[in-house]
């Protein structure tokens, strides 16, 4: 009887922690979303005042949209790091849920670079958008899964 009841304590703090570890899965997810998203709308808005800019905007505008564009660098920095803070609490879960975040490493290095010209920065631009729209279904799914 003492194994059964060793074997039932034990189950339950397997189960316990198993809970806790999908929240905290849960958790960075949320934040991994919450920083795509930020990113997301800084990137449209540098986008808007990047056609501005291409139509004769001035300086005023190129600073704007510049400005957006060092705001989103910064935000896809945590996004990365929350990515890869997900990544490492769905492998706690299950390994079967990790999310695929290379190519979105390798473009957060392609976006990074200087810019030359107002049109390579609107067609950056609409690439990270893409390319955070997929983080985006990937952490989505990822959450999803968790249930």
């Amino acid at each position: 009887m003492r194994i059964k009841r060793i074997e039932i304590i034990q189950s339950g703090a397997d189960f316990m922690n198993y809970e806790r570890e999908k929240r905290e899965a849960a958790e960075a997810g949320e934040n991994a979303l919450y920083s795509l998203n930020q990113a997301k709308n800084l990137l449209k808005s540098a986008k808007m005042f990047g056609i501005w800019d291409i139509l004769g905007g001035g300086g005023v505008i190129s600073f704007f949209k510049h400005l957006k564009i060092r705001n989103a660098r910064e935000v896809l920095q945590r996004a990365m790091r929350d990515l890869e803070i997900l990544n490492d609490e769905l492998d706690d879960v299950s390994p079967d849920l990790n999310i695929y975040i290379d190519d979105f490493l390798s473009f957060f290095d392609v976006f990074t670079d200087n810019w030359i010209a107002d049109f390579m920065v609107q067609s950056r631009i609409s690439d990270a958008l893409e390319r955070i729209d997929y983080a985006i279904s990937e952490v989505n799914r990822a959450l999803a899964q968790l249930g």
